[in-house]
């Protein structure tokens, strides 16, 4: 409210008190290098105050935006608002979004033509975009100490890249690469979401202020908190208690019509469900059987499975190495339910589909029935 902007966050800036077991305070520190006008801070000009010599080297470069290193670049909240960006990805995985891993590639091409080492954008893409993702960490299936000591493993490669070096790497990874696809981690989308606006290129993509952000993440504690009771006692990551509850037998939802974002979330850690069965909208997902890693076939025909159900199968599918037949004839799987599909076949909800055509590409399914 008052323009000031820190143009320095990073872990070592931000502060958490404990206070019973509450850890809402939030304390940032490190304002040596922060922008502000003292006229509106103070009422008053402060002639030694209002010009200083910015060096943006001395900050950590995995949390500086990208057009904090252009000289004409002008102080911004969105400047702050891209280091928040950087610090809710560790959160989700670990690991900021640029760390220099560019350089593991690089390096040795510089050191065969014995050249001075730098990192051109033609380059960069030429590596890929997604400068860290499943070449040097893999979430999928993974637990958070297996992520950490695969995260370990990156952070021990690039401590051999010299510093300079590094540096250049990061900046030119803020610059022109793909952040990591968090949708492979375990964070709701619509978190994943959020971060992304943050993570913009360009500063008029991302949030305009900090309203709009809390805005955004007040609506999505909002819908965190209306998910039905049920899905909470089937998934345990949403449990208050630290020891998981016993599976349910089965969970049903159908009367209890899902929001967008319930279906969504639902979808999401549809493998994380502590249930045998699952009633979504139309008939029952065998969860038990899916998630036995022998299973050969599912057999869910005349089910009136529709868009929703398909979204969570897709991803219920993930773990099953030896699925060799999936029979889904005769349900409604490109409707939003069997009345949608009479009232109006010609509009169609291809979703689910969408979701479990990605889920196919990764398994080895010989015979797939959708008549």
């Amino acid at each position: 409210k008052k323009g000031v902007v820190h143009s320095n966050l990073a872990p070592s800036s931000i502060f958490i008190e404990e206070d019973d077991d509450n850890f809402e305070r939030v304390r940032i520190l490190e304002w040596g290098r922060a922008h502000w006008d003292p006229q509106v801070v103070l009422g008053r000009q402060v002639p030694e105050l209002s010009r200083f010599l910015d060096v943006v080297d001395d900050r950590d470069q995995k949390y500086v935006a990208p057009e904090q290193h252009q000289p004409s670049s002008i102080a911004s909240v969105t400047w702050d608002l891209y280091s928040l960006g950087c610090l809710a990805h560790e959160c989700v995985c670990l690991c900021p979004p640029f760390v220099g891993s560019s350089a593991l590639g690089l390096q040795k091409k510089s050191q065969v033509a014995q050249q001075s080492w730098s990192v051109e954008p033609k380059a960069l893409r030429r590596i890929g975009s997604c400068v860290w993702m499943l070449n040097h960490i893999d979430p999928r299936g993974k637990s958070m100490e297996e992520l950490d000591a695969e995260v370990k493993v990156l952070r021990d490669l690039l401590a051999n890249v010299p510093e300079q070096q590094l540096r250049e790497a990061i900046r030119s990874e803020h610059q022109h690469a793909t952040p990591p696809d968090l949708r492979l981690f375990r964070t709701s989308n619509d978190f994943v979401g959020i971060i992304e606006t943050l993570l913009a290129k360009r500063p008029e993509q991302r949030f305009g202020d900090c309203e709009e952000l809390k805005v955004a993440l007040a609506q999505l504690a909002s819908d965190l908190e209306s998910l039905p009771e049920s899905l909470h006692l089937a998934l345990p990551h949403l449990q208050d208690d630290l020891v998981p509850s016993e599976a349910l037998a089965t969970l049903d939802l159908r009367d209890a019509p899902l929001s967008d974002f319930a279906a969504r979330y639902l979808a999401k850690f549809a493998s994380d469900l502590l249930a045998e069965n699952l009633f979504v909208t139309g008939g029952a997902l065998p969860l038990g059987l899916i998630r036995k890693a022998d299973t050969t076939a599912l057999q869910l025909c005349d089910r009136q499975l529709a868009s929703s159900d398909i979204l969570v199968l897709a991803r219920a599918l993930a773990g099953m190495s030896k699925l060799e037949r999936l029979d889904l004839s005769s349900n409604v799987v490109a409707h939003a339910s069997k009345a949608a599909a009479a009232a109006t076949p010609a509009v169609p909800d291809l979703s689910g589909l969408e979701e479990l055509t990605h889920a196919l590409a990764r398994l080895r399914v010989e015979h797939l029935d959708f008549t």
